[in-house]
């Protein structure tokens, strides 16, 4: 569907665009939560291997295999990134601009030791 539809977009602009996810990793409270912080408008990105709510999601049945796509660390570079240091939608969790997470980043990490 990434390739079919042109590239990976937030729940916004999925819903924009008409375009209904067969298998969404997310459920109706934590797509209500995004909307309420204004997280709906970014498409979510984790740098780690795995996500801590893959594991309930396929518990769920809401998806079956998982499948990650490596993604470059170049991303955070465009302007607009925002970070946050745990589930972004997660009571609590502040929502950082990339500058005020600068000190909250390993990018030696990110840039140099993540396959």
């Amino acid at each position: 569907m990434i390739k079919e539809h042109g590239g990976l977009y937030s729940l916004v602009e999925l819903r924009e665009r008409g375009i209904e996810v067969p298998a969404s990793g997310g459920n109706d409270w934590s797509h209500d939560a995004d909307g309420y912080k204004g997280l709906d408008r970014y498409v979510h990105l984790c740098f780690r291997p795995t996500h801590p709510m893959e594991y309930v999601a396929r518990q769920d049945g809401r998806i079956g295999d998982s499948i990650y796509l490596q993604i470059h660390p170049d991303v955070l570079k465009i302007n607009g990134v925002m970070y946050t240091a745990d589930v972004s939608n997660k009571a609590g969790v502040e929502v950082h601009t990339l500058e005020a997470a600068r000190e909250l980043i390993d990018f030696e990490v990110i840039y140099t030791r993540t396959n």
